[in-house]
């Protein structure tokens, strides 16, 4: 589930970054991508906390969970910058 939620904002900075789209359009894109980093990392925390408490051994997929962090910054750093698509980050998978 935590990796459809990354898809879901992946294609909301997608939309923000479309040409064209009016500003206002984009920066409701980014809070919406934003939005859906922040569901998918609270998937990830509580599948990890599932996981940890039936084996503690279990290896975690750390580069998988810091990746909503990640995007939530670069949804951020677009927010402050007025969301005109002058920031230059991309969504990275």
């Amino acid at each position: 589930m935590s990796a459809v939620f990354m898809d879901l904002g992946d294609a909301e900075v997608g939309l923000a970054r479309r040409p064209g789209t009016p500003v206002a359009e984009r920066a409701s894109h980014w809070r919406s991508a934003r939005a859906w980093y922040v569901k998918s990392d609270e998937v990830f925390r509580e599948l990890v906390a599932q996981e940890k408490s039936l084996s503690p051994s279990v290896a975690i997929d750390t580069e998988n969970g810091e990746r909503p962090k990640i995007q939530m910054a670069l949804c951020d750093e677009a927010l402050k910058a007025g969301a005109t698509g002058r920031n230059s980050a991309h969504p990275r998978k």
